[in-house]
């Protein structure tokens, strides 16, 4: 899962040259590099066909899109870091998306045709393109989700707002700020709210606010360890924890406060750093939408996910791009577990582990998992490799919504 890691950081270091000191370096990158990665793209010789044409019209769109990204990744490195990661991870999917376009023979016009009929639509209100860009005028989404339940979700800005800072204040998450009242979302961001609900049976929006928890520090060192082929002890270099990420012990605690038991963490996970040692993929004030089912199997979308492995579900064509969502971070399911428990008395993931896919342990490369052990009565958190399989373990899915 995070294998990608070091492309990753490269990626933002060249696109944000250094953070906040590299904004003019930053904008030069974005100067020399736009064309060339453009033509890359648009080598292929034209034929003349209407599809064919159709294509470059198509990458022009998503290349717009691309840039619009960028720019705004740049202005958030004065205004909000975190939000300029999320950004970073957006662009990354863009010129996936780019990357499928251009090679996949099998693309149908009609995919083709929307694409470029979003051209018009963000040139109509003058916006670039993105699934966070655009003016926040939404203040209010309903949807109603799939039969045979068909229930009937609104997600109410100003009135979640409420709830969730009641939640932080009641469970003493002093560390935040209080979420505003007059949040609201994008058009696109509304669409693919509405999409969650409709289509993925999502009825669950939970607030995340910035700062709830910091990153990690890693640190390479050299280490002195058995190799399993020769049985002689060879020096490996390894990544290790610094430092913490910041709040993460804390909010474990208050997220357990109460039980009979303390938090159970495997040998695995601690092996890793233990608590505080895992990289989230997402940061900053962001609306999380995703099922309210107790267990995995309570639900046809989460069933899905039963027995995959980390690399089968961000496999291409894996569940989280046929679905197009994620999973949680290991913070975001704390909240989760916590909120389902002072609403029900019960337990998310009684008989299944759940793994946290938005997290990941940097040392080792495995990625956490979260269950409930009704018989110690205690949460559970442990970390496996990302090939690891069981018919005990799944997925929580999860949609997010940066604000």
């Amino acid at each position: 899962m995070q294998n990608n890691m070091p492309e990753r950081i490269g990626f933002m270091k060249h696109l944000f040259g250094g953070e906040k000191k590299g904004k003019a370096a930053a904008a030069k990158a974005g100067s020399t590099e736009t064309a060339p990665r453009r033509a890359q793209f648009e080598a292929s010789e034209p034929d003349g066909s209407d599809m064919e044409s159709r294509r470059r019209e198509a990458i022009d769109v998503l290349f717009g899109e691309y840039e619009a990204l960028r720019a705004q990744a740049e202005k958030a490195v004065d205004d909000d870091i975190e939000k300029a990661r999320e950004l970073v991870d957006q662009i990354e999917n863009k010129l996936d998306e780019i990357e499928a376009l251009k090679d996949n023979e099998a693309v149908l016009i009609d995919d083709l045709e929307k694409i470029i009929a979003r051209a018009s639509r963000t040139a109509h209100r003058g916006e670039g393109g993105g699934s966070e860009l655009g003016a926040r005028t939404i203040s209010e989404v309903t949807g109603k989700t799939p039969e045979p339940e068909g229930r009937e979700v609104k997600v109410n800005m100003a009135e979640l707002a409420r709830h969730w800072n009641k939640f932080y204040k009641d469970n003493k998450v002093t560390w935040v700020e209080p979420i505003p009242e007059d949040i609201k979302l994008t058009e696109a961001q509304a669409t693919e709210m509405k999409r969650q609900i409709e289509v993925l049976g999502f009825d669950w929006p939970v607030i995340i606010p910035a700062g709830l928890t910091g990153e990690p520090e890693y640190e390479e060192v050299e280490e002195e360890e058995v190799d399993e082929k020769t049985k002689k002890k060879v020096k490996v270099k390894r990544l290790q924890l610094k430092k913490p990420a910041e709040h993460y012990k804390e909010l474990h605690e208050l997220m357990s406060e109460g039980y009979a038991d303390k938090t159970f963490y495997g040998g695995n996970y601690d092996d890793d750093g233990g608590i505080g040692a895992s990289v989230d993929k997402r940061h900053g004030l962001r609306i999380i939408m995703s099922k309210k089912a107790q267990e995995l199997t309570e639900d046809k979308k989460l069933e899905l996910t039963r027995g995959k492995s980390i690399d089968d579900l961000e496999a291409k064509g894996g569940i989280f791009e046929m679905l197009g969502v994620g999973g949680m971070t290991e913070a975001e399911y704390l909240i989760f577990q916590r909120e389902y428990f002072q609403e029900t008395e019960n337990h998310l993931d009684v008989k299944f582990y759940a793994w946290l896919a938005a997290s990941s342990r940097p040392r080792s490369g495995r990625v956490p998992d979260g269950s409930w052990n009704a018989g110690s009565e205690r949460l559970n958190f442990d970390s496996n490799t990302t090939d690891f399989r069981d018919d005990h373990q799944g997925c929580r899915l999860a949609g997010s919504f940066l604000l």
